[in-house]
């Protein structure tokens, strides 16, 4: 994978990471999904996207002019989620999550 690329791997389904040189910077998001995981917040689009997508590899990439918004929310999903529980905070995490798959 390259930077802003997304891998879609089906639950089961063995795969490993490897990095050709130690001089490579590598930083990886993960998400772990049920696949009923979005089906309460009204997304039928989205949900039936990653169903379809998730029967086994999938790999895109984000598009150039995207990409700075794209780790931006990455970044402040991350952040929410180290504050201690609050549900404002889960609140936002929530709302960064969905944003982020849209």
């Amino acid at each position: 994978p390259k930077n802003g690329d997304i891998l879609l791997i089906s639950p089961g389904m063995f795969h490993m990471s490897k990095i050709g040189c130690e001089e490579t910077l590598y930083k990886r998001h993960v998400f772990y999904l049920y696949p009923d995981a979005f089906d309460t917040l009204d997304c039928g689009t989205l949900v039936s996207f990653l169903k379809d997508a998730s029967k086994g590899l999938t790999v895109f990439s984000i598009p150039d002019k995207n990409r700075p918004l794209f780790f931006s929310l990455l970044h402040q999903f991350s952040r929410a989620l180290e504050q201690k529980p609050n549900p404002n905070y889960l609140a936002l995490a929530k709302g960064l999550l969905l944003q982020i798959f849209f």
